[in-house]
């Protein structure tokens, strides 16, 4: 059998020749940068709008920043673009297990054309997700939210060629998982199941070998809100079955006693 070489349409020697690059294009893509670079000195805020990650040592992870959510709204403005979004999900609220896929895709307010899109997923397996004081069934609207912005910082380094200046996803794979405090163990929380603990006449090392089999953490301080509502009301049960076994303690009976008994 014969073999044919194919060759490309267009040799990449003769692009030029082609006016595929011409000096006309190579003056709007400089200006486009000098302007894009005159925006973000004048414009963003470092650690704000875009940062560089840093690792253990303190050493920057990238050459180049990372573009944060604050900083692609304000490119999107710019551009004057519109995202739009479309969600696919996955949720199994028996085994916690929460997946969201989002496409945002960004709108030009002028011409109403889709100028780009870009994707984003997050889940409840991801590394940050899987900590011991993170309740599964807390994530379902973090997890969307990330998707949501993965997906639309995606779309704004595409439609605007911020790659050029920027990264994504190093924030989301280095930066801590963002929390809300009100989900960790309250004061009082941690009072009462110390004074229950008390009361049932456990030692402390003796309730903290339960507390690494019952809620998998080493400390009570490391439980959640919700574990340590769980938590008290089994140690609230736990203490109310022992008074019910132990025996009433009769109260002595009171007699009157007559002025001639009192010694003075």
């Amino acid at each position: 059998m014969e073999t044919k070489t194919l060759t490309p349409a267009v040799k990449g020697s003769n692009l030029i020749q082609q006016n595929y690059i011409t000096e006309e294009g190579l003056d709007i893509v400089n200006r486009h940068i000098s302007l894009f670079k005159q925006f973000i000195q004048s414009q963003m805020v470092e650690g704000v709008d875009y940062g560089y990650i840093t690792n253990k040592e303190g050493k920057p992870i990238s050459d180049k920043p990372t573009l944060f959510k604050s900083g692609a709204e304000k490119l999107a403005m710019l551009f004057s673009f519109s995202p739009m979004y479309e969600v696919d999900k996955y949720e199994d609220w028996d085994k916690g297990i929460f997946r969201y896929e989002v496409k945002c895709s960004l709108i030009s307010r002028k011409t109403g054309e889709v100028i780009a899109e870009g994707h984003g997923i997050a889940h409840s397996k991801e590394r940050k997700y899987r900590s011991n004081k993170v309740d599964p069934f807390d994530l379902p609207n973090t997890l969307l939210k990330m998707a949501k912005k993965r997906a639309f910082v995606d779309a704004v380094l595409l439609a605007t060629g911020g790659s050029f200046f920027f990264t994504q996803d190093l924030e989301d794979t280095t930066e801590p998982i963002q929390t809300d405090n009100s989900n960790n163990i309250s004061e009082a929380q941690i009072r009462k199941i110390s004074v229950l603990v008390k009361e049932l006449g456990w030692s402390e090392e003796q309730f903290k070998n339960w507390l690494k089999k019952a809620a998998k953490v080493e400390s009570r301080k490391d439980l959640t809100k919700s574990q340590a509502s769980k938590i008290i009301d089994y140690l609230q049960k736990q203490l109310d079955e022992k008074k019910k076994q132990e025996p009433e303690i009769e109260e002595p009976e009171v007699q009157e006693v007559s002025d001639d008994d009192v010694p003075f």
